[in-house]
């Protein structure tokens, strides 16, 4: 018999080829079957890899442990399994081809990581050496929810990448070298399980909506985080920084859990740490003005659980407003240290107000007057704090380095927030917005002089309408791609409910036509936001403020997005 030509197995056929399990002939640049075919051809640079746990030698066959993205680290020796990419279609040929475009994207990080499922694999296995592959600490700790899935090969190094290359900048209002959360989450994670659960956890939900199996995977990894924070001691810092995260990103995997008790328990924690000298100086104030966020976005949903013991009300004079140039702008709060702390005690305030009148059932009482009289004082006082506020110059803030959110954005940001504080006390509390009233003139918003006029319900009504307007115009003027976008849900839905129609019937006017023109505005951030953060709450935004626009247009009086919140079950954190 004639001896075989022999030929080598070869790998690197083209994406469309390997997928179809047909034989490639790896032409350059590309391969003939794709054009006969009259197809692109996709190329030959990505593999799709799955953990093959038959070859491992003394390795942990559920743990497989990144180190950073960085490192360059060679041992241990990981085994992977080489898998074709999905189909769906067939074409006139018989032949399966790719359905996803992002299969041949270059720039793609996550395809290398992908297994299709439903593909049969490939009979041989390789050996390769993954970029990541120092272990972490813990790592008996680490093994009970480290098993791979059957979706993603070495998924923690997956989710840690993504995590680093895109949530923190999604996450943040501003990202860059110097932005305090990447320093300190880049310093420990490798140190710090909890963190490392946590930073997984955030990975997966942001891409759940992407890999649908990836939801239970966020659940399990945020569940292994918090076990651990329990009972795992480390620094100081990275426990924070895994409790914070934890807390606020509960609304993350469910939109209502406001995370209240842990909000708690980082209060007390960070107070005890920074009294003790156990977080370094500059973790401090990083820290607070975390919890003053946090703190913020709980006030307008629950009962003086969103008081930071932290601090104690500072007046608007205070040199943290007028000294910017000593420190960059926060990742979360900005430039807006002061603006959030008012808008936290507006949030309170109003929230105790209205729980109280909605739970009131039958003829007003004394203590309700007293209780009424002194809400209205304390209104009062916030109101002229507010009017009062001085913002830091474009000019005096210290650039953060991110050439997608400029200093202006910040300081646009801050007076949108302090234009949004007065709207909730004039909705809330009509009788100080009587007391200065004026016909509407923006550039005498914060003109606290006496009023002109004994304003009508009607002509309260437009008044905040158009300072509803002038708020939105303000984000307007920010492009949808600044960081400061992770900021802006809390002030589109509290505006909301003051962008009332009032139509006239064979009529259409001017204000008409702006009112209309603002709910686009806000549905279409808000849309588009759901692209940029794919997470269940921000649709509950949306669900939010469709709600409130029906019951305007339906005719109702007093509309106010609060109560819609309370009355649909639809409080989630708006930030």
């Amino acid at each position: 018999m004639p001896a075989r030509n022999f030929h080598s197995k070869s790998r690197d056929g083209c994406l469309r080829c390997k997928a179809n399990r047909v034989k490639c002939d790896e032409q350059k640049p590309a391969c003939l079957r794709c054009q006969d075919r009259k197809l692109p051809c996709p190329g030959y640079r990505h593999h799709s890899l799955r953990w093959l746990a038959k070859h491992q030698q003394g390795i942990d066959r559920h743990v497989c442990t990144p180190a950073s993205p960085r490192s360059t680290s060679t041992e241990p020796v990981f085994v992977f399994e080489l898998m074709p990419a999905p189909s769906q279609t067939v074409d006139s040929d018989g032949h399966d081809q790719p359905i996803d475009d992002f299969l041949c994207d270059p720039e793609l990080s996550l395809s290398d990581w992908v297994e299709w499922p439903g593909a049969e694999p490939d009979t041989d296995a390789i050996e390769t050496q993954p970029e990541a592959a120092s272990e972490p600490p813990t790592a008996a700790a680490a093994a009970a929810t480290l098993e791979l899935s059957t979706s993603l090969c070495h998924q923690p190094s997956a989710l840690c990448e993504y995590f680093f290359k895109e949530v923190i900048t999604l996450y943040c209002a501003w990202d860059s070298h110097a932005n305090a959360m990447r320093i300190m989450a880049e310093a420990f994670w490798q140190h710090s399980v909890a963190l490392y659960h946590t930073i997984q956890s955030m990975g997966a939900a942001c891409l759940a909506t992407t890999f649908p199996h990836l939801a239970a995977v966020a659940v399990q990894e945020r569940a292994q985080a918090i076990r651990l924070l329990q009972t795992h001691s480390s620094g100081q810092e990275d426990r924070l920084l895994a409790a914070w995260l934890l807390g606020h990103t509960a609304s993350w995997h469910e939109p209502q859990d406001l995370a209240v008790e842990l909000f708690r328990e980082n209060c007390l924690i960070v107070r005890d740490s920074a009294a003790n000298g156990r977080l370094h100086g500059a973790s401090v104030p990083f820290f607070e003005e975390a919890i003053d966020y946090w703190a913020m976005l709980l006030a307008f949903f629950t009962k003086d659980h969103s008081q930071n013991p932290l601090r104690t009300a500072e007046p608007a004079s205070s040199p943290s407003s007028s000294s910017p140039e000593s420190s960059l702008p926060h990742p979360w709060t900005g430039i807006s240290r002061l603006t959030v702390r008012m808008l936290t005690e507006v949030g309170q305030l109003v929230f105790r107000h209205r729980s109280r009148m909605l739970s009131r059932s039958g003829f007003l009482t004394e203590t309700d007057m007293d209780a009424f009289r002194e809400a209205l004082r304390t209104g009062r006082a916030l109101e002229r704090r507010l009017l009062s506020y001085r913002p830091v110059n474009v000019s005096d803030i210290l650039d953060p380095g991110d050439p997608r959110t400029s200093t202006g954005h910040l300081h646009a940001i801050d007076e949108a927030y302090r234009h949004t504080g007065l709207l909730q006390l004039y909705r809330v509390f009509p009788d100080l917005l009587a007391e200065r009233y004026s016909p509407w003139k923006a550039e005498e918003i914060l003109w606290a002089r006496p009023a002109t006029k004994q304003p009508s319900r009607t002509e309260q009504d437009v008044w905040r309408t158009k300072l509803a307007i002038y708020i939105l115009d303000i984000l307007r003027e920010i492009p949808f791609e600044s960081g400061t976008r992770c900021l802006q849900p809390f002030i589109l839905v509290a505006v909301a409910s003051e962008l009332r129609c009032v139509y006239t019937e064979n009529r259409v006017d001017d204000d008409m036509i702006a009112i209309a023109q603002a709910r686009r505005f806000v549905s279409s951030r808000l849309s588009a936001y759901t692209h940029i953060l794919p997470l269940r709450k921000v649709r509950k935004m949306i669900e939010l403020v469709d709600s409130i626009w029906s019951a305007l247009d339906s005719g109702q009086q007093d509309v106010y997005w609060m109560d819609i919140a309370d009355q649909k079950q639809l409080r989630t954190l708006l930030g």
